[in-house]
Parts: structure tokens; sequence; C-alpha cells
């Protein structure tokens, strides 16, 4: 269990596995994005930037104001 800042908190092994099947599901149905926006949090970079590789997205814009600590 994590028991520091919120923000700092990084993606479980689990939430790495769910994005892969985001990823694979999101190219299933024919989901092509070309840009991705995230909160600058750990655990949310850790997931844009999974999803920027899946879909070869070579950059990821990070936005403060996404993020919401509750």
């Amino acid at each position: 269990e994590w028991t520091g800042n919120d923000f700092d908190r990084p993606l479980t092994p689990e939430g790495e596995h769910s994005n892969k099947i985001v990823a694979n599901y999101l190219r299933l149905i024919g989901v092509k994005p070309s840009r991705i926006v995230a909160s600058p949090s750990a655990r949310t970079k850790g997931t844009a930037v999974d999803i920027a590789k899946k879909f070869a997205i070579p950059h990821v814009e990070y936005a403060t104001d996404l993020y919401n600590e509750n």
C-alpha cells in the first residue's frame, strides 16, 4: 500500500496490465489518437506513456490543471 504523496504514487503492476488491455481494445475498435494530454502525476504519466507507445505518438503533453487529488 502506497504511503507517500498521491501525486507521486506509481502505477501498480495491475494498472500497467490494464493499460495494455485498454490500448489493445482501443486499437481493435479503430481508435487512432493523434495527441495525448495528461495530468503530470506519476501514475497518469505512466498510463499516458504506455498508450502513446502503443499508438506511436512521440510526445505526451502534460497539463497541471488536469490533476485532481480528490
